[in-house]
């Protein structure tokens, strides 16, 4: 575990312990968060540098610093030969994106990052019903987080409310939203157009409601809207179709497992299948296009005009 700056490393860490046998390592700039973890997880072996965690040469990483730390700590580590896992979002900046890109090029050391959304149960059967569609009977699609931000004002995680460290809401959030867009429309955004403001939490340092308009190569239309100001949590997909509307909202079912239903457990799995040697469902090259869609809706935001998507 390179960083615990989200509550993700404890629900990873929960879950690799309870389905497989592994020796958890742990780093972290902050003390009180690595004691806290230690708390949680008493058998994991704490290290005091980040260097010290590496050279162990552990079979796999996990980062999850401060979204503008990812790219540093995942390029020693894929360097390393380190198979690599990084939280959401992955970057949130082009430089950082840009450096990253030529690491995997030059290690090509398996990487991959993903809202864990795309290993929910409920989405994954939904697109694969969308992808049983011809692509010109798939008409719109349009995806919606439920997601409050008041804990990201609060000291300690308000580097998430920054759009230089945490991206902000639009990209913090709208990663969410945008790994079910491609899950059922694919990669292929060419411009976006987006709007963001401050409703209700007026002191946030990026904005609290959100939308983005992405319009595909071929004339598809795509939407991704980000509600950070409502008591409301929960993560909603509709595809409409020739054939009608295809709509799912999670969680559905409280009587289920919650970390099956929102994917973590999932992706858990697809990280330690890629520790020993698998491929993952989630491609490096869909993360790439995530992040360059998202930076280019912050610069929509921006500008107030359409922004292309390289």
């Amino acid at each position: 575990m390179c960083g615990l700056a989200l509550s993700h490393p404890w629900t990873f860490a929960d879950i690799m312990l309870e389905t497989a046998e592994v020796e958890l390592h742990v780093w972290d700039s902050s003390i009180d968060r690595v004691r806290a973890f230690v708390d949680g997880h008493p058998g994991a072996v704490v290290h005091e540098d980040f260097d010290s965690l590496l050279r162990v040469r552990p079979d796999g990483a996990m980062v999850c610093t401060e979204s503008s730390l990812h790219h540093t700590y995942a390029i020693a580590c894929l360097e390393a030969a380190v198979p690599t896992f990084i939280d959401k979002c992955m970057v949130v900046s082009r430089s950082a994106l840009a450096e990253l890109v030529d690491a995997e090029e030059r290690t090509r050391t398996p990487v991959f990052s993903s809202s864990i959304l795309r290993y929910s149960p409920d989405f994954a059967a939904q697109a694969k019903r969308t992808h049983a569609l011809p692509r010109h009977e798939r008409l719109l699609a349009q995806a919606t987080v439920y997601h409050s931000i008041e804990g990201y004002l609060k000291p300690g995680n308000e580097w998430q409310d920054i759009p230089e460290i945490g991206g902000g809401t639009l990209v913090n959030m709208g990663v969410h939203g945008l790994e079910l867009l491609l899950l059922n429309a694919g990669p292929g955004v060419k411009r976006v157009f987006a709007a963001a403001d401050r409703r209700y939490f007026t002191a946030s340092q990026s904005e609290d409601v959100a939308v983005i308009q992405a319009q595909y190569a071929d004339g598809m239309i795509g939407t991704v809207r980000v509600v950070g100001s409502t008591i409301l949590h929960g993560y909603q997909m509709e595809v409409v179709s020739r054939a009608g509307l295809d709509s799912v909202f999670i969680p559905n079912d409280q009587s289920r497992d919650l970390l099956e239903q929102y994917g973590y457990r999932g992706c858990v799995q697809n990280f330690l299948g890629m520790v020993e040697g698998a491929s993952t469902s989630a491609s490096f090259a869909d993360a790439v296009h995530i992040c360059s869609v998202l930076l280019a809706a912050r610069d929509s935001v921006r500008t107030g005009s359409w922004a292309e998507v390289p």
